[in-house]
């Protein structure tokens, strides 16, 4: 995907993406432990991936679990913590970013990409309000999402 797609998605999800996000901060808040017993179903009831050679006749595999699964069990919610918490912070991040990049376009390109995709308004109730075609609704809201674009690729850079 490149940088022109990447933001007509942001543009097109905003309050999607919005919505994701107070989901995982709510799913984050509330978020349940993995119970030690949830924990060794889970070790009890997994396939070995490669070939195994049994020389005995008494499995290991219980003593194992009984071993480790305490410290899975931790590494199990701080991964699943942690996971949720990154996938707050990319959307966090990717929305403010446009947003501030919203807020760099000229006046007339802002207001017809925020009336377009964060206020959700028709076309037709944007021309009215600012007094212009619907052909140059559309002009404006191509020229900003390529100016929108080439600041990120620009931002992108700087920040690489």
């Amino acid at each position: 995907m490149d940088t022109r797609e990447y933001v007509e998605y942001l543009l097109e999800n905003y309050h999607s993406i919005r919505r994701e996000i107070a989901h995982l901060r709510f799913e984050l808040q509330y978020f349940k432990d993995i119970t030690p017993d949830e924990t060794l179903e889970m070790l009890t009831f997994s396939k070995s991936v490669g070939e195994t050679v049994q020389n005995s006749m008494v499995s290991d595999k219980t003593a194992k679990i009984a071993l480790v699964y305490r410290e899975i069990n931790k590494r199990q919610n701080w991964r699943a913590k942690s996971e949720i918490a990154v996938a707050i912070r990319q959307c966090e991040h990717a929305l403010d970013k446009l947003d501030n990049c919203i807020a760099c376009l000229p006046e007339k390109f802002a207001r017809v990409v925020k009336g377009i995709y964060i206020d959700e308004k028709t076309w037709p109730q944007i021309c009215s309000e600012q007094f212009i075609a619907q052909r140059t609704v559309s002009n404006y809201r191509k020229k900003a999402i390529e100016e929108i674009a080439s600041i990120f690729d620009s931002k992108r850079i700087i920040a690489d």
